[in-house]
C-alpha cells in the first residue's frame, strides 16, 4: 500500500514549557499544533500534534511521556516524517502526518492535563 499521508487542519499552535529532551536532557519548548475539533465517541475533541522546533516545512511528531516530562518522537528511524504548511504570519496551518501515527494522538485536554505541562504562548494561524 505504500506510506499514506493524512491532512490535519491546525487551528492554533500552542508553545508548551516544561518538557525534557531525552538527546540533552534539558528543558525544551514543545510545540502542540491543535487540530480542527473532531468527533471522537460523539464528543468534539482537538488532537495535539506535538513536536520540537518545526523546520524547513517537515517536522517529527511525538509524546510527552506524562511520569518523566520526556519529549518522544513516534518513531526515531522516521527522521522528518510529517509535513506542514505556513501561513503568511509563519504559523503553521496543516500537518500531513503518516496515517498510522493518527492512532497515537493525544487529545489537548490528555495533554493539558500532564503535570507541570503549562502553556506558555498561544499562536494563530492568520493569512493576512
Amino acid at each position: 500500500m505504500g506510506i499514506v499521508y493524512i491532512p490535519v487542519e491546525i487551528r492554533r499552535v500552542l508553545e508548551l514549557e516544561g518538557a525534557f529532551r531525552p538527546d540533552f536532557n534539558c528543558p525544551v519548548f514543545i510545540y502542540a499544533h491543535i487540530s480542527e475539533p473532531v468527533k471522537k465517541d460523539g464528543i468534539d475533541v482537538q488532537y495535539a500534534l506535538m513536536a520540537i522546533c518545526p523546520q524547513h516545512g517537515m517536522m517529527d511528531l511525538g509524546d510527552i511521556n506524562p511520569k518523566t516530562r520526556m519529549f518522544k518522537t513516534y518513531d526515531p528511524q522516521m527522521i522528518n516524517s510529517s509535513f506542514y504548511e505556513r501561513v503568511s504570519n509563519h504559523v503553521v496551518k496543516r500537518v500531513m502526518i503518516l496515517s498510522d501515527q493518527l492512532n497515537k494522538l493525544r487529545t489537548l485536554d490528555d495533554v493539558l492535563a500532564t503535570k507541570e505541562i503549562s502553556v506558555k504562548r498561544e499562536l494563530i494561524p492568520n493569512d493576512k
